[in-house]
């Protein structure tokens, strides 16, 4: 029959998964974490041409370090003209992945032009500024002009004249150099070189070019790019198992060996199947490390997925004492509970079946690993189903006195 570990069951084989391996069997682990996990990096298609730089500003006396980093698409590279200007792609190297860019071609160069010397505007400053030492000197000039035209022996209003045409034709020489620079100043102007002919033939040779190299570098992506889904398909499952590994970690409790446990004939009897299959790997006589912990019957130990599987034979009775034991009043589901929640698994068996098909039971533990370990929640098994025992069906088993009749089958 097909067995579903994500479905609740209410039979013996009982498969009780804790959280983490349930998230791990229902939702798919996407391609970037399989890389992330496998170490490898999956390149993006390039859309852009990408420039990288490192500049250093100086500040306060300080040297600070600035990063810049500017992007190009393959369309607006299109888009260019032979009257365009940019001066990134002109001056810096840019980049398809690891091939390099050939420099935009130059179609612009800044000639030096002498300025155009504004006259008029001087004259006027040189006006408003005449009126202005007028009146200056006719309100407070009296007091000192009479004494320079006095020591030059010239006339007052001869002194007033040459003081104000000298103090006017000072600012105006002034203003001139000062903020006109009519007599050394220059200014740029941006002109196109070449003709309209030569600059689109450099531009579309420029333009052949980096299309060529963005193809060839997305050429060189994608190969990559199949290089890595095959490895990852490849070793899908063992990269999947490590990430389960890395989950189960959180909240596991180690097991340590406890004092002998008085064990029965079931318990030995399926230990030595268990032990053909699983060699070290079984282990009795330990328990989780932790106050009053419960006693597991056997204890699965896989490092390949980093769990530990709690196994459990349910006897119904005591057959020296008659005490009841597995029921659906008893504490299985406490005990159960304990087990999941640190990130163990609990299988648990029926005595009967245990007797009756031991080596299907450590088959079916076999496929229990298997299947998780390839993300599959299905699993074949030719166990008998035996339903879990309700309290009243216990007492009726001991009082037709079932252990001892499939217990005499009991091959040890």
């Amino acid at each position: 029959m097909k067995y579903n570990l994500l479905e609740p069951h209410t039979i013996y084989p009982l498969v009780l998964l804790p959280d983490e391996i349930i998230s791990f069997l229902r939702k798919d682990i996407s391609f970037s974490d399989l890389c992330k996990e496998n170490g490898v990096i999956f390149p993006e298609m390039i859309e852009k041409a990408h420039s990288k730089r490192i500049e250093y500003l100086y500040m306060d006396f300080n040297k600070s370090k600035l990063e810049i980093v500017n992007h190009r698409s393959i369309q607006e590279i299109n888009d260019l003209t032979h009257e365009s200007r940019d001066q990134e792609l002109e001056k810096y190297d840019f980049y398809f992945g690891t091939k390099r860019l050939p420099k935009k071609p130059i179609f612009h160069r800044e000639v030096k032009v002498r300025s155009k010397i504004d006259y008029l505007d001087n004259f006027g400053v040189l006006a408003f500024f005449t009126v202005c030492a007028c009146i200056g000197y006719i309100t407070i000039g009296g007091y000192f002009i009479k004494p320079i035209s006095d020591f030059f022996n010239i006339s007052f209003w001869s002194t007033y004249l040459t003081l104000v045409l000298t103090t006017s034709i000072s600012y105006f020489l002034y203003d001139v150099i000062k903020n006109k620079n009519e007599i050394i100043q220059y200014h740029l102007e941006d002109v196109l070189e070449g003709s309209d002919e030569e600059r689109l033939l450099k531009l579309s040779e420029y333009k052949k070019s980096v299309n060529a190299l963005f193809k060839q570098a997305n050429i060189e992506i994608e190969k990559e790019r199949k290089r890595i889904k095959d490895l990852i398909e490849s070793e899908r499952e063992e990269i999947q198992k490590k990430i389960l590994k890395k989950r189960l970690t959180f909240n596991q409790l180690n097991i340590e060996p406890i004092n002998n446990i008085r064990r029965g004939k079931t318990e030995l009897f399926f230990l030595q199947y268990l032990y053909i299959s699983f060699k070290s790997d079984v282990k009795i006589d330990v328990a989780p490390i932790m106050k009053k912990a419960f006693l597991p019957d056997f204890v699965i130990v896989c490092s390949e997925l980093g769990l530990y599987v709690d196994i459990e034979i349910d006897e119904p009775y005591a057959l020296e004492s008659g005490e009841i034991i597995h029921h659906d009043r008893s504490k299985d589901c406490t005990r159960n509970q304990f087990f999941i929640s640190h990130n163990w698994i609990v299988i648990r068996f029926s005595e009967k079946q245990i007797v009756q098909s031991p080596d299907e039971c450590v088959f079916f533990i076999k496929n229990i690993l298997s299947a998780i370990g390839q993300k599959n929640n299905l699993i074949e098994t030719n166990i008998k189903s035996e339903s879990l025992w309700s309290y009243e069906e216990v007492n009726l088993m001991k009082f037709r006195d079932e252990r001892s009749k499939y217990l005499s089958l009991l091959k040890i």
